[in-house]
């Protein structure tokens, strides 16, 4: 009984080495929500931070895509090239690499300098005159140190390579700390324009850690960069996919920010702190599980592995939806609470507030499936199947950009919310039925299945949440201030999970004793 007991447990768990690393991420998330909080109270959700999204938005355009392009491409074949050359010819390949993707940041970056305000007037023609004339400053100063954003995602990538990942993982921490400390110390003296300081110094600081790690641990050399025979044209042929796909969901990220120059002041913002618990949540639940299982990945599918790369992909999928689906519908529950917790004070004010937390409410639906995306994702790069991503990505551009268009003027905020929430939902299920079709040997099947019984699961908590008479013991607690907001958060949060667990181990067992 005891052995049948730990092993549940073990198998309810993720990898050893995914917990240490979602440790480090949750060291950083911290210092992240304390660095949110400093920005919205001394800058609240105006112009300047208007300006400053924008302008950085732009400059992780290419950093992000370019990131992307590398892991997807580059990792599987890297992987694959251990089998046949030497750690020389490999470090020669790796350096090769790096630099071949560095050309077309250094040359974006360049275009963002000097023609920096025919691409802010071009792609946001409604942003008011004041901060377009602010965003376009803050874009030629934050580019310089862009070249650096980039190399740092690539340092990360090739120590995770190397199975190096709670150095990678420390990065985040690193990032909050020095953040933190410059908003601190510049904000009165410099004012916004701490925020861009805070951008440099704290990426000379992670390239310096991440070269040094990886030199010292023979992951990175001094080697001429040659690509072996035939590496070029797969490393275009892959990389070209990728790249047109991952321009497509970055020019979908671009979408909200889009439709919300043309809204009321301050819905750009709003936007951007939406974000930052969204990533928080990606980055607590998925992020590490992603890092790792990718590599593991890769390195199945390389050895035609591909029943246990099923049962592999199975059991951690089934895993981080049990642990995503409630703590997402806790967020929507307690949107009011996490904003006003966080954000309400200084230039943040009431109506900041709630404009910001009905949104959220809605956003929050969609993070099931974002989160179960960072896997699904992996797992065509990890097969080279890189044009079918181009066709997906497409349609979660043209999916969110319909449902913008079609809710926007009607709903404001929460009408780009549903309409980003369904279109990463429908995303998710046509990317799993197109892996099915691969018939790889993999049970996808049975992960659809347990992502679809968990989704009812969860329609039926937030249903259950809302049936439960709470009004009336919850509102006389707000009345002691954030301790009393905080409580409210904390009982609403507790309920969730409550309903959440109650039905799953209800099911669990009702089919345990259909199967006997």
């Amino acid at each position: 009984m005891k052995d049948r007991l730990i092993a549940r447990i073990r198998r309810s768990l993720f990898d050893g080495e995914v917990i240490r690393l979602a440790g480090m991420t949750l060291l950083a998330r911290p210092i992240g929500i304390a660095n949110q909080m400093l920005m919205a109270n001394y800058f609240g959700a105006g112009m300047m931070y208007d300006a400053y999204t924008l302008a950085f938005s732009l400059v992780s355009f290419i950093n992000t895509i370019i990131g992307q392009v590398y892991t997807a491409a580059i990792i599987p074949l890297s992987i694959e090239y251990r089998t046949i050359l030497g750690r020389r010819e490999q470090l020669a390949f790796q350096n090769a690499a790096i630099l071949f993707f560095q050309i077309f940041v250094i040359a974006f970056l360049l275009g963002l300098i000097f023609g920096g305000e025919l691409l802010v007037t071009s792609l946001f023609p409604k942003t008011p005159p004041e901060t377009s004339t602010h965003a376009i400053r803050m874009l030629r100063i934050l580019a310089v140190p862009g070249v650096l954003i980039q190399l740092v995602a690539l340092l990360r990538a090739v120590l995770n390579l190397n199975r190096r990942f709670r150095v990678a993982g420390v990065i985040p921490i690193v990032h909050g700390g020095i953040t933190l400390v410059t908003i601190i110390a510049l904000q009165g003296s410099h004012g916004i324009w701490c925020l861009p300081i805070s951008v440099a110094i704290s990426f000379v600081a992670q390239t310096t850690i991440l070269a040094i790690d990886a030199l010292r641990n023979g992951y990175l050399a001094f080697v001429k960069p040659i690509f072996p025979p035939g590496a070029m044209a797969r490393v275009w042929s892959l990389g070209s996919s990728v790249l047109l796909a991952q321009i497509i969901l970055t020019v979908n990220r671009f979408v909200d920010k889009g439709f919300a120059t043309g809204l009321e002041t301050g819905s750009l913002s709003s936007i951007a702190y939406i974000n930052v618990l969204m990533t928080m949540i990606q980055l607590l639940v998925a992020r590490s599980l992603v890092v790792v299982m990718f590599t593991n990945i890769s390195e199945m599918i390389s050895n035609r592995q591909m029943e246990k790369c099923g049962r592999y992909v199975q059991s951690n999928l089934q895993n981080l939806t049990r642990l995503v689906i409630p703590t997402a519908l806790a967020l929507v529950v307690a949107s009011d609470e996490i904003v006003r917790l966080l954000f309400e004070r200084g230039e943040f004010d009431a109506e900041d507030a709630l404009r910001t937390s009905t949104a959220l409410s809605f956003y929050m639906l969609g993070i099931p499936a974002m989160v179960i995306n960072g896997v699904i994702g992996r797992i065509f790069h990890a097969l080279q199947r890189m044009k079918d991503r181009v066709w997906l990505a497409l349609q979660y551009l043209v999916t969110n950009t319909v449902g913008s268009l079609l809710l926007v003027h009607q709903m404001q905020l929460r009408g780009l919310a549903i309409s980003a929430a369904t279109a990463i939902t429908v995303h998710v299920a046509l990317s799993i039925f197109i892996l099915h079709r691969y018939r790889t040997g993999m049970d996808l099947v049975a992960v659809a299945r347990s992502i679809g019984r968990d989704y009812l699961l969860g329609a039926l908590t937030l249903a259950g949440y809302h049936l439960v008479p709470k009004t009336s013991w919850l509102e006389p607690l707000l009345q002691y201030g954030p301790a009393g907001t905080f409580a409210v958060l904390a009982v609403k949060a507790l309920l969730v999970f409550v309903l959440f667990g109650s039905l799953y181990f209800a099911t669990n067992s009702i089919r345990r004793r259909q199967r006997q």
